[in-house]
């Protein structure tokens, strides 16, 4: 690819769709590894002002084709989980795991993927699989009827604001959500800023967010 073919293709692959932007991500890492932005000053200008996409977005999508290509991995593979959750993940798949990474970004939140991503470099999570978790052990309740009625209602209820379709991923996140002595803020700071950003890009697509930090802070 040169440089003309590289810049109409940016124009052209604009549209917001996963395979659009996995294809832009190709052109944008083609682009940001030769400096073909000028008249623009740097990358992030480029994206901004010609593109009008948001540099970090851009960035990642650059970083999603590159470690995808790296791994060999087809985009067909990880399709369908949206790009919140793909950034992820895309560090830590191969062809031999990616099939159980998948699964597991279907089955968890952004925010929980980010923790079960983050166990998983330190060496802590055991096999991956639909949670990502540790081994598997069981714990048993006895309930009465009207106990047991209230546990499904509420493990119905998390696995809709979840999006998950297992009822130990339900129950992990009602104990978090209990847990909520621990606030939102907190929650969002544990994971850290560009974790933050991006699950609220997920949570609320419809909004076009703009970040800057105060001289002297980091990003």
């Amino acid at each position: 690819m040169d440089e003309v073919t590289a810049l109409d293709a940016a124009l052209s692959l604009t549209e917001q769709t996963e395979m659009h932007m996995f294809k832009l991500g190709g052109v944008l890492a083609a682009i940001q590894a030769n400096n073909w932005y000028e008249p623009y000053q740097s990358f992030k200008e480029f994206c901004e002002g010609k593109l009008g996409m948001h540099y970090r977005k851009a960035s990642y999508w650059a970083a999603i084709y590159n470690d995808l290509v790296e791994a060999n991995i087809k985009w067909s593979e990880v399709a369908g989980i949206g790009w919140t959750k793909l950034k992820e993940i895309v560090s830590v798949i191969d062809q031999d795991n990616v099939a159980a990474w998948v699964d597991t970004a279907k089955n968890q939140t952004t925010i929980q993927l980010i923790e079960t991503v983050k166990a998983y470099k330190q060496g802590h999570s055991g096999q991956i699989g639909s949670h990502g978790g540790d081994v598997v052990s069981t714990k048993t309740f006895k309930l009465h009827a009207d106990q047991k009625q209230t546990v499904e209602d509420a493990l119905k209820k998390a696995k809709d604001e979840a999006g998950t379709t297992y009822d130990t991923a339900a129950l992990e996140f009602i104990c978090m959500d209990y847990m909520g002595s621990q606030k939102l803020a907190a929650k969002l700071k544990k994971i850290g800023t560009d974790h933050a950003l991006a699950a609220l890009e997920e949570a609320f697509p419809e909004l076009d967010i703009e970040v800057s930090f105060a001289q002297g802070k980091a990003s």
